[in-house]
């Protein structure tokens, strides 16, 4: 009879992945570096993923799942667009500022071949409500005629300028937070 999986051990795989992925890449992470890292035996990864890609896939998943938990986190869906964009920028610049290793693996796994059309589907449907919410003050002119994606772009470059503002000068990070917002809603609203 198979023993149980245990959360434990696929918690220290994902939590040894995040670590060494976002320190070393993707690609040049071996699967033994990460069981190790996990404080698991060699092959102890195949159990909980069939493959370095389905650990990949797991993972994006997983971070994925824990940003849409973190953003929608008392996410104002009465409120007017500014208002709903300023929770998310808030919220998810608390998130990469407190979790900069989640940040950059999640960075890399969006980059890497090998994420599946599969997981990168289900990693946006947490996200669709907020997309409607976009795409609905496209349609009625509080924002610009821009492409989702496009937004999506815009948003995570003004996070990544305001993050290393923030590094950068510590004193003035409740600044650069307040300002970065400024600068992403007047180049995105009409």
């Amino acid at each position: 009879m198979a023993r149980p999986l245990s959360d434990e051990k696929r918690s220290a795989l994902l939590a040894a992945a995040i670590d060494l992925f976002s320190e070393n890449g993707i690609d040049a992470t071996p699967t033994a570096a990460i069981s190790k890292a996990a404080g698991v035996a060699e092959g102890s990864l195949f159990t909980y993923f069939r493959s370095k890609d389905g650990l990949v896939n797991a993972l994006y998943l997983e971070l994925k799942a824990e940003l849409a938990q973190v953003l929608m986190q008392g996410f104002p869906r009465d409120g007017s667009i500014a208002k709903k964009l300023k929770h998310l920028w808030d919220r998810h610049v608390a998130w990469c500022a407190a979790s900069p290793e989640k940040l950059k693996a999640l960075d890399r796994l969006l980059l890497s071949n090998r994420l599946d059309a599969a997981s990168r589907a289900q990693g946006a449907e947490p996200f669709r409500e907020l997309d409607d919410a976009v795409q609905r003050a496209v349609e009625d002119g509080t924002l610009r005629d821009l492409s989702l994606p496009f937004l999506h772009q815009i948003f995570a470059a003004m996070v990544t300028a305001t993050l290393q503002m923030m590094a950068a000068d510590p004193a003035g990070a409740a600044r650069y937070r307040r300002e970065g917002f400024e600068i992403l809603w007047n180049a995105v609203r009409r």
